[in-house]
């Protein structure tokens, strides 16, 4: 999956962005989907498919504790995000400075 695409799954759509918000704030939380939503105030269904689109950039992981299966921040691949929209901006910036 390519960084735009990454990006864009990580905020296009402002419930997924407070799930992002709320995981790296938070980058200890381990809880069920029904968990996570009663934090962020809403409905395990309304989040489901954000969570899932998540779990697929690789931004969440999930993983089976006791009878219950739990999400939780990839912390590296969410710095590999983090690095990579640095340098992209870094980069652009970089270009509308050589424009002037």
């Amino acid at each position: 999956m390519s960084q735009q695409e990454t990006w864009r799954v990580l905020i296009s759509s402002g419930l997924r962005g407070d799930l992002v918000v709320l995981f790296r704030k938070n980058p200890g939380i381990v809880d069920t989907i029904d968990g996570v939503a009663r934090r962020l105030g809403v409905m395990p269904e309304t989040i489901q498919g954000d969570v899932t689109e998540l779990l697929g950039v690789g931004f969440l992981k999930t993983k089976h504790f006791g009878d219950k299966d739990v999400i939780y921040l990839d912390e590296e691949k969410d710095r590999q995000i983090q690095e990579s929209a640095t340098q992209y901006l870094t980069m652009k910036q970089k270009m509308v400075g050589t424009q002037k």
